[in-house]
This record gives C-alpha cells, sequence and structure tokens, in this order.
C-alpha cells in the first residue's frame, strides 16, 4: 500500500512525497480500508474510540476529511459540531478501535480543505485569524533554524551576533507555545510580550511542582 507524507517531523523534504510499497501501518490500514469498502473517496464514519479522559471507549458519528502524519503520529483528521476549534479535530489513530462506514456521504467544507494545505501543526486553529509572533533563538541552536522551518511560516528576520530573530504567523497561542518549551532555555518570545508572559507562567508552575 502506498501513503502520502501529508507532513514529517522532522523532516519537511518528505511533506508531500508518495512512499511505493511503505510497510502497513496498522491504523491508517483500518481507515483505508474502510473507505475502500465503501467505494468512496470520503464518507460519513462512525468511529469507536479510545478517550483517555473517560477511560472509555465511545462511538462518535463524524466526517472524515483525511489522515495526516504529524510529530510522529498518525492522525484522522474530522469535522463534529463541537464548537472546540469550530469542529475540526486530529484524532490519534492508535486510540481508535473500529470504523463503520455510513451509506450517507457529505459536501466537503471548502475552508476546511484549504485550511488542511495550510496548517502548520496539531496545535493550528481552524478558522482563527492568523498572528504575528517574532522570537529570538540564541547561537548555540541557531543552526537548526537555519536548516529546517519548525512551522512552515518560519522567516528569519535578522542574525546577530547573539543569535537569530525569527518570524512565525500562528492561528493558536499554542503552536509557538509548544515550540517555545521544546527549545527552552535557547527560545524567547520578543512579540507579543502576553505569549513570553504565559510562557514564563508555564515555566514557574513546572519548577513549582518540581519542587
Amino acid at each position: 500500500m502506498n501513503y502520502k507524507m501529508v507532513m514529517h517531523p522532522i523532516k519537511p523534504e518528505y511533506d508531500g512525497k508518495v512512499f511505493i510499497k511503505t510497510p502497513k501501518v496498522p491504523f491508517v490500514e483500518l481507515g483505508v480500508n474502510a473507505l475502500k469498502k465503501s467505494k468512496k473517496d470520503y464518507a460519513f464514519i462512525k468511529y469507536q474510540f479510545y478517550n483517555p479522559a473517560t477511560k472509555k471507549y465511545e462511538f462518535k458519528n463524524l466526517r472524515a476529511y483525511k489522515m495526516v502524519f504529524a510529530q510522529g503520529n498518525w492522525y484522522l483528521v474530522i469535522h463534529s459540531d463541537d464548537k472546540l476549534n469550530n469542529g475540526v479535530k486530529f484524532l490519534r489513530l492508535n486510540f481508535i478501535k473500529s470504523i463503520n462506514v455510513k451509506k450517507t456521504t457529505f459536501k466537503k467544507d471548502k475552508e476546511i480543505l484549504e485550511f488542511l494545505k495550510t496548517f502548520q501543526s496539531l496545535m493550528s486553529e481552524f478558522g482563527a485569524k492568523k498572528q504575528e509572533v517574532i522570537v529570538f533563538v540564541d547561537k548555540e541552536v541557531q543552526r537548526y533554524f537555519k536548516v529546517k522551518k519548525f512551522l512552515n511560516s518560519q522567516t528569519i528576520l535578522k542574525e546577530t551576533n547573539d543569535g537569530l530573530i525569527i518570524r512565525y504567523y500562528i492561528t493558536g497561542e499554542n503552536e509557538i507555545l509548544f515550540l517555545a518549551k521544546e527549545w527552552l532555555p535557547h527560545m524567547k518570545i520578543l512579540s507579543p510580550t502576553s505569549l513570553q508572559n504565559k510562557l514564563q507562567s508555564l515555566i514557574n508552575e513546572f519548577l513549582k511542582d518540581k519542587k
């Protein structure tokens, strides 16, 4: 079975590539086979998936759009009537227990399709206005940012003796907060200052719990 790499977690050169005779990935194969049986490119699918919060398997009627590979895991992109993130969710496939394709189909939302072409991470928010964020990365790790975009919108604005000044455009605060936490203590959010304050609060809470 062939798979298209929508987004690779560490090698952007693989993004959009089609891999031939890829070894079977059980949960990806589960969804692909369900769609094959329906003889459709997309359909309403009834899922039974494990919810870690309730520790129960739950059934949901969802509109399935596509499967994506992000941050080392496969996810199913679905649209529901939930208000959170305007109904768009990334369900981790290893939490899905079973899939049943329903006879009914649906019309794909053009805005969701466009979002799936441009989303940067699992933290991207559907329908949200883009916000400019400026960060500083010190010289100890700047070489990594020179050779790789950790978010698609990454642009190096200036190189100084101390490091790099980088611009990102985000749709959700967690896009940059998660990235900044991964690169602590080498990254600082320069603007907006409110995000740096939130990052510092997260650091303080973590240190407090460690005491």
